[in-house]
């Protein structure tokens, strides 16, 4: 049920945005397709692997298509994925032959829909071409994950607004979209480049959340108004607010990066076996109106593994303080309130107190989630 890490390429084809450092890495290369479906056949003979996903950097549309047309030919049925350059090269047709080949989704690193920062990134591509190729994905079902990036060098927030509006109609067919801070790469054009660019870089190195710490350093804008990220995080707020009212999600925030999840069989995958009426059940409307018991004592025993723990864990009174707002909705929830009274009662408001409703919500998913992946108890039974 887990997808299983492989290389079917390496590197770049592009390797000229001016913020990655992978433009002094080795070239493109990509796997020879009969030697890689050898290599493939072995692992799912000997250790059952029916998921594979690509961990180059990106796999180029020809490349694909080369892949999918050996998996045909060999009748080697598996299913896979990669990341992967929005470019035009992924058109309709491809992506609907891919589509029969086993290959379930794509991961655009779009980065941004608005042309003027595209130039300035270096992407090489426009915003149409990007929106082309998503647009494609989409209509075949290969439901793309998308990452895009906010707070960059010269972004104003019109250039964010428009990404935002850009991206919308596709929601409904995306698994996932990320939006990531701007890290600035030690080894990119930019941090090279400091004048140029209007930044000042620092001689320390930014503690990252994804843990690449090696690559990543401080740095100052120095045309930026010192509001604007301030002013970015609260557009993305009034934005995942609306758009949560329309569609199923889960999602992550925090100063750093947003991360929007549309697609529960890609969040379920090989964490539990039934996902029965799951379609539903992460709503806002579902979230709201759910009453049940989410039982303390059982919470609080759920073991975290790594970095994990923290988040589950900070849902027990000892950890989040027993007068907190946490707490309160926790407690009128084990007695009988719906989610909507609860926060209601604590005087919430999603206009008044957007981060606080959000990340209220974000917490009550964080306890569905438990209950979905614990064993079945006579307390915690989901609502139908």
């Amino acid at each position: 049920r887990y997808s299983f890490p492989y290389p079917f390429s390496d590197g770049c084809r592009w390797r000229k945005c001016r913020f990655c450092g992978l433009y002094c890495t080795r070239r493109y290369r990509a796997s020879d397709p009969d030697r890689l479906l050898q290599q493939l056949s072995m692992l799912k003979r000997k250790f059952g692997c029916v998921s594979f996903f690509n961990i180059g950097a990106e796999l180029a549309a020809d490349d694909a298509a080369r892949i999918g047309h050996a998996l045909k030919k060999k009748k080697l049925r598996i299913r896979w994925q990669s990341m992967a350059r929005a470019d035009r090269g992924w058109t309709e047709p491809l992506c609907r032959r891919l589509k029969k080949q086993g290959f379930e989704y794509v991961m655009f690193g779009i980065e941004s829909l608005s042309d003027p920062i595209l130039d300035l990134m270096g992407k090489g591509i426009s915003a149409q071409e990007q929106i082309d190729a998503l647009a494609a994905a989409c209509k075949t079902g290969l439901q793309p994950a998308v990452s895009l990036i906010f707070d960059f060098p010269g972004e104003k927030l019109r250039d964010l607004e428009i990404t935002l509006e850009a991206i919308e109609p596709y929601l409904d067919d995306l698994s996932s979209l990320t939006l990531l801070r701007f890290h600035l790469d030690r080894t990119s054009v930019m941090a090279a480049n400091e004048t140029r660019y209007a930044i000042e870089t620092e001689n320390r190195i930014f503690r990252s959340v994804y843990r690449d710490d090696i690559f990543q350093i401080r740095y100052q804008d120095l045309r930026r108004d010192r509001h604007h990220l301030s002013r970015a995080l609260q557009l993305f707020d009034r934005w995942i607010y609306s758009i949560n009212l329309k569609r199923s999600i889960l999602f992550t925030r925090d100063v750093q990066s947003v991360q929007l999840g549309f697609d529960l069989d890609f969040f379920f995958e090989g964490c539990h076996p039934s996902k029965d009426r799951m379609d539903e059940y992460f709503t806002l409307d579902a979230i709201l109106n759910r009453r049940y018991i989410l039982n303390r004592r059982l919470i609080r025993s759920i073991p975290g593994e790594g970095k994990n723990a923290g988040y589950y864990h900070k849902y027990r009174f000892q950890g989040i303080g027993a007068g907190t707002v946490q707490a309160q909705i926790i407690r009128d929830l084990d007695r009988g309130l719906t989610v909507a009274e609860a926060i209601a009662r604590a005087e919430i408001s999603h206009w008044k107190k957007t981060d606080t409703y959000l990340s209220l919500i974000q917490m009550i998913n964080g306890l569905d989630l438990l209950r979905v992946l614990l064993p079945d108890n006579p307390n915690q039974k989901p609502a139908p």
